[in-house]
């Protein structure tokens, strides 16, 4: 009879401590987010379900807008979640530039230092290639931004969708505090689902 009674008390707790587990993870460790805008496309895809680590960065907690503790900071062409100062929502972008470079647009095509990122394809679309990381993008509008010196601790955030992102050519440069974490894996992705093919595959987002 006891052992009876101890297993339904511990069958009766197992959903709660799964919760509890399940919360943990997501205040300290990685979340799964799913993307609401077009504002990274093709990249990624309306409805596309990531991975985002968010101890790559630092540690931060629910409800705070910076990071408690910061131990790195986001990289040329990574991909990173973020909590800006002009809205409450949590966006995800790019990272084009970091504290000391120089970040312009000339002719729809994206300048760091001085250097072109990409080239447009036939397509339309341009290939840039970043810190290694290879990846697509639309041309930006409008044709010509800047040029504007990052300030140090801070971020250059763009939309890979650069004609139809709101991002640091409108609302300014990004605290490396207000980051939240780094978008890894891709879980689902829409493309699946309408045939399209352009680059965009399960797994890692770094290839």
């Amino acid at each position: 009879m006891k052992l009876a009674k101890y297993l339904r008390r511990e069958v009766k707790d197992l959903p709660w401590l799964l919760i509890a587990i399940l919360l943990l993870a997501r205040v300290g460790i990685a979340e799964a987010n799913w993307i609401p805008t077009g504002s990274m496309q093709p990249t990624l895809p309306v409805g596309d379900f990531l991975v985002v680590d968010k101890t790559a960065y630092g540690f931060s907690l629910p409800f705070v807008d910076e990071a408690i503790v910061q131990w790195d900071e986001p990289d040329h062409g990574e991909i990173v979640t973020f909590d800006p100062s002009h809205t409450s929502d949590r966006l995800i972008k790019r990272v084009i530039g970091k504290g000391g470079d120089i970040v312009m647009v000339r002719n729809g095509l994206t300048y760091l230092n001085g250097k072109t990122l990409g080239q447009k394809l036939s397509n339309g679309l341009i290939r840039e290639t970043l810190n290694d990381v290879s990846y697509l993008t639309t041309p930006a509008y409008p044709l010509n931004f800047g040029p504007v010196r990052i300030p140090e601790g801070h971020l250059f955030m763009m939309g890979d969708n650069r004609g139809n992102s709101a991002d640091s050519r409108y609302w300014g440069f990004l605290p490396v505090t207000r980051v939240k974490g780094k978008a890894e894996y891709r879980i689902f992705t829409t493309a699946w689902l309408s045939g399209e093919n352009l680059d965009i595959n399960s797994g890692s987002l770094y290839q």
